[in-house]
């Protein structure tokens, strides 16, 4: 730290010297840049003389003078006690209201309210178009047998019609199959309405229908494919076993009978 211009004014006094300086800086005040940019006074002192003279911060001092230097400003002194604490400001006016900040997270979920009254019916809302064909359930169990109903009235008598019988040959006609199909025809166009077989031993000649018969098989019993006679089909397990097959044929008749 360069010394003030009292500190070296204090110096010079003590030694006896006589500073003369007024009318060198009144000269060189026009002239010169006191003090520097900086702030530091610059000088030239004379020791045989006392004398200083203030020089510009760009000169410098002449052959038996020595450069002295110091602040304008003093150093900085120590930070006095802090102050008594001053009364309340006014209030300043209210400022605008500020941007709306973000959203905040979601808070945790209430507990459950009390149920509330029951509130009126409402109106019945219109009918809704009918909804896709379900699947069909399971079959339900066989219910009871239900009370006798009443007897209904006498239909209409009926057409009439005229029916008459036609046998066929006694099976097995001598051939050696063990199966074998016969068909009994009714005359003209006449239709077949029903029709059957009949079955006989030859041990004692009985002839008796063919349910429960044990030495054949009937494959099949049922009208011909043109509804024009009645088709039997056997299977032989012996030999002392005959089937004969018959046909019940209506005049200008149809079958189904009635049809």
């Amino acid at each position: 730290m360069r010394p003030s211009m009292l500190g070296v004014t204090r110096r010079l006094a003590s030694t006896g010297l006589a500073v003369a300086v007024a009318g060198t800086v009144g000269a060189a005040a026009a002239l010169a840049q006191i003090p520097g940019t900086t702030g530091v006074i610059s000088s030239c002192y004379t020791k045989s003389t006392g004398t200083i003279r203030v020089i510009d911060s760009g000169a410098t001092c002449k052959s038996g003078e020595t450069s002295l230097q110091w602040n304008q400003t003093g150093t900085q002194g120590p930070a006095g006690p802090a102050g008594p604490q001053g009364p309340t400001g006014a209030s300043g006016v209210m400022g605008p209201a500020g941007p709306i900040g973000p959203a905040g997270p979601a808070g945790p979920q209430g507990a459950t309210g009390a149920t509330g009254a029951t509130g009126a019916q409402g109106p019945a809302g219109p009918m809704g178009s009918p909804g896709p064909q379900g699947i069909q359930g399971p079959a339900g169990p066989m219910g009871s047998v239900g009370p006798q109903g009443l007897q209904g009235p006498q239909g209409p008598e009926g057409p009439s019609l005229e029916l008459y019988y036609r046998y066929g040959e006694v099976l097995p006609d001598g051939s050696e199959a063990e199966t074998v199909a016969t068909k009994v025809s009714c005359d003209g166009d006449d239709a077949v309405v029903s029709g059957g077989y009949l079955v006989r031993t030859n041990e004692d000649g009985a002839v008796f229908p063919a349910i429960g018969a044990k030495p054949v098989q009937i494959l099949g019993s049922y009208p011909s494919e043109d509804q024009t006679g009645w088709v039997v089909r056997v299977a032989f397990l012996d030999d002392l076993t005959e089937v004969m097959a018959f046909a019940v044929c209506g005049v200008n008749a149809t079958y189904p009978p009635g049809l």
